[in-house]
């Protein structure tokens, strides 16, 4: 049985959630103002006007904070309730309290996925610093900022955190898939023949575990009869006409056992240490 979440279906598409973190109420209100923009006029007046209805803005939700500390005990609350932000935006300077790469970094160790955006109009700190504090994903910008640049930052991390959840999640899937695989399925290289992940039922028909498999030649675990078939197969099945792999080929086999084997050859070389 495959586990529950590794089958997650993602509720929403976009997570539009925003954190900002400042400690001037006008920079918070100013915010808000770009990231949650008020209609420019009702339908009625428009009509009147014999004016087109103004294009509609995407929106976020925004939550704000004044120092450091509260802006990390929203987002524990956020994440607690199933709602994390994909997005900070962080204030450098915020007396008498934290600063702000102390609090991106508090952060971060709360929620690793959650972007960082740090704002400040002077330079307490150098880029690299922050970058190497933080690790990734974040973006320095400078004060007094563009209200079109803060919101295509917005948009674009959003979409940005939205995606890798997807895909994320979509590889924990087949992930799930492969490991609970009823035949053994292996993966190994096509330049050396050399395993770079098996599932559980080829440890069980191999009787050894993944770590001790992976990095083997494949010839010198599996069954003769498969090896000889193999054998039989290259510049066949397994290749193209011009003698190379593109992607990822899975080929199924039997050994003669009755065991049933899949077979990934995989275009590129990977480390002879990878782990399934």
């Amino acid at each position: 049985m495959i586990r529950n979440e590794a089958t997650t279906v993602i509720a929403e598409a976009f997570n539009r959630r925003v954190l900002v973190i400042d400690d001037d109420a006008a920079i918070r209100e100013t915010y808000r103002s770009i990231l949650q923009p008020q209609p420019l006029g009702s339908a009625l007046l428009q009509s009147l006007l014999n004016q087109q209805a103004a294009p509609v803005r995407e929106t976020f939700e925004v939550a704000t904070a004044t120092q450091g500390q509260e802006g990390v005990s929203l987002a524990a609350t956020a994440l607690a309730q199933g709602q994390p932000f994909a997005l900070a935006f962080i204030d450098m300077r915020m007396p008498p309290g934290w600063n702000g790469l102390r609090t991106a970094v508090a952060l971060r160790a709360l929620d690793p996925t959650v972007y960082v955006i740090i704002a400040t109009a002077y330079a307490d700190h150098d880029p690299d610093e922050i970058q190497s504090a933080l690790g990734h994903n974040v973006v320095l910008l400078r004060k007094p900022f563009n209200r079109d640049e803060v919101f295509a930052l917005a948009r674009t991390l959003c979409q940005s955190w939205s995606t890798r959840l997807h895909l994320n999640t979509h590889a924990s899937f087949l992930d799930a898939v492969v490991e609970h695989l009823p035949v053994p399925l292996l993966i190994l290289t096509a330049d050396s023949r050399r395993l770079v992940r098996v599932n559980a039922a080829a440890e069980r028909v191999l009787g050894q575990t993944r770590q001790a498999l992976c990095g083997q030649i494949a010839d010198a675990v599996l069954p003769a009869p498969l090896v000889q078939t193999l054998a039989g197969t290259d510049g066949g099945d397994w290749l193209t006409t011009d003698g190379h792999c593109h992607g990822l080929r899975v080929q199924a086999f039997s050994s003669g056992e009755r065991t049933l084997w899949l077979l990934a050859i995989l275009e590129v070389a990977l480390p002879a240490t990878a782990a399934g």
